[in-house]
């Protein structure tokens, strides 16, 4: 993981990774409750707000996320 942020008033994390997978866990059961999948390279750039979130990836691209669970 290259990026790890809370969400959904720190019920949740978000992690962003060289694999260029984005993942929304449960952390009190570790549980992964959805993985995205968009980018081709590792991804370098996540930010959050409310139930959405941002990320960036080495071949510059961006994807804008929303969390609907």
């Amino acid at each position: 993981m290259l990026k790890v942020q809370f969400v959904c008033m720190g019920q949740e994390i978000v992690s962003a990774g060289a694999d260029g997978l984005v993942k929304l866990w449960n952390y009190k059961k570790n549980l992964c409750l959805n993985t995205f999948d968009k980018h081709e390279g590792k991804i370098w750039a996540m930010d959050c707000v409310d139930n959405q979130f941002i990320t960036g990836d080495n071949n510059s691209t961006f994807h804008i996320w929303e969390d609907c669970t």
